[in-house]
C-alpha cells in the first residue's frame, strides 16, 4: 500500500508479441467495463516508468 501523497509517473502500456501495442490500449479505453476486463485478461497493461 502506498501513502496517500505518493505520485507515480509513467505510462500504462500493453505489450503484444514483444512490442508495445498502442491499438490495444486505445481499444481498451473505449470499451465497456466488462469488455475491458476481458481484454485485460488476454493482454494486461503495466506501468512503465523511467529510471
Amino acid at each position: 500500500m502506498l501513502p496517500p501523497t505518493t505520485v507515480l509517473d509513467g505510462e500504462a502500456v500493453i505489450y503484444a508479441n514483444g512490442k508495445i501495442d498502442f491499438e490495444a490500449a486505445q481499444s481498451r479505453a473505449v470499451s465497456t467495463p466488462a469488455r475491458a476486463r476481458r481484454l485485460a485478461e488476454d493482454l494486461p497493461a503495466r506501468l512503465e516508468t523511467l529510471p
